[in-house]
């Protein structure tokens, strides 16, 4: 539970979230999602493939952050990897930084 509440802060509560493999989650799905991935037997890395990276700001609000990702996983004795794309889109508030609404695709490729 510890690691879902430093996570939780990174969220607005009206979080959107778009996945093309699974379809559109709210704050409340979400956080129950990385719960799950918190009770797994292995554990799952996310990395950023750096040179993917770009950020634009948006004026008045905050910004646009876009890239590639990839996630491993050991299951039974084997490394599993896959690389995603995604695009977060981050509101700057009352000196706080916040993804409000993440998009998450390519899953199929």
């Amino acid at each position: 539970p510890r690691k879902l509440d430093k996570l939780e802060q990174f969220f607005a509560q009206d979080l959107e979230v778009y996945q093309d493999n699974i379809g559109i989650r709210n704050y409340e799905q979400s956080m129950d999602a990385f719960k799950g991935l918190f009770e797994k037997d292995y554990v799952l890395t996310r990395t950023l493939v750096k040179s993917s990276l770009e950020v634009y700001p948006i004026k008045g609000f905050g910004a646009i952050e876009t890239g590639r990702h990839t996630f491993c996983h050991t299951e039974n004795g084997k490394l599993q990897c896959a690389t995603f794309k995604f695009v977060h889109i981050w509101q700057y508030e009352n000196g706080r930084w916040m993804i409000r609404r993440m998009i998450t695709y390519d899953h199929n490729s």
